[in-house]
């Protein structure tokens, strides 16, 4: 039996607590012939220490600090096409409605991409 082997059936991480680990339970199976790989894994399940480093917990803060921040940008972004609607319903010179309407289009564009990159962001911690 491999480590991938065992990393596949278990779902274990990939560091040293489940190496040893791993190295541990080969040498039962190896050792006990009544003992089968889905005993190996369900033993290994049990055991496996599948925590987040402080490395992955660090780039999960920093994620979701993005995260919340694109969502503010967001919101802002949104009151400001409602304050543009508002000043375009009351002004009727022809060069402020297309600068306005340009402002909206591009708030509206920069919410777009602020949402993909909201759900890129999303998408790494899954």
């Amino acid at each position: 039996m491999l480590f991938s082997e065992f990393q596949e059936n278990t779902g274990c991480k990939d560091n040293e607590h489940n190496h040893t680990l791993y190295k541990r339970l080969e040498i039962i199976y190896m050792n006990d012939d009544t003992v089968t790989k889905q005993d190996i894994y369900d033993m290994g399940k049990k055991l496996m220490d599948n925590s987040k480093t402080e490395e992955e917990i660090r780039l999960e803060k920093q994620i979701e600090c993005e995260i919340a921040c694109y969502k503010e940008d967001i919101k802002r972004y949104k009151t400001e096409i409602n304050q543009y609607k508002e000043l375009l319903a009351d002004e009727t010179d022809k060069w402020f409605i297309r600068n306005w309407k340009d402002s909206i289009k591009y708030r509206r564009d920069e919410i777009k991409r602020l949402q993909n990159k909201i759900n890129g962001l999303k998408w790494i911690l899954a």
